[in-house]
């Protein structure tokens, strides 16, 4: 059965204010990376004014970096030491471990 490659998740700001974000499956679903399901009525994310924290990854077999979305300020990635997140390598289109390399907090400008 076919599944589209993005969907819509909870994001939890750092003020505790969830905003739906549509991103890609497999960060929306990832167990260590903290989006939840949308419950209810959920504003849409402001298209600016607020920037998702992230994290960036490497692949220390292959070197890849990538920089992914935080879905909330208590999830298991921003603990330490951070898991290794398995992800799909989109050069190689297989699973890969990526380790936690940086973290970036949530930027929010002109929200009250």
């Amino acid at each position: 059965m076919w599944q589209p490659l993005r969907k819509a998740y909870a994001y939890t700001d750092d003020r505790g204010q969830q905003w739906a974000v549509e991103l890609s499956r497999q960060f929306g679903e990832h167990p260590d990376l903290g989006f939840g399901p949308l419950i209810g009525r959920v504003m849409p994310m402001p298209r600016s004014g607020l920037a998702m924290r992230r994290v960036n990854v490497v692949d220390r077999a292959t070197g890849a970096r990538r920089s992914i979305p935080v879905g909330s300020p208590s999830a298991p990635v921003l603990q330490d030491p951070p898991p290794p997140l398995q992800l799909l390598d989109r050069g190689t289109g297989r699973m890969a471990e990526f380790q936690v390399t940086s973290r970036v907090g949530e930027i929010r400008r002109w929200l009250a």
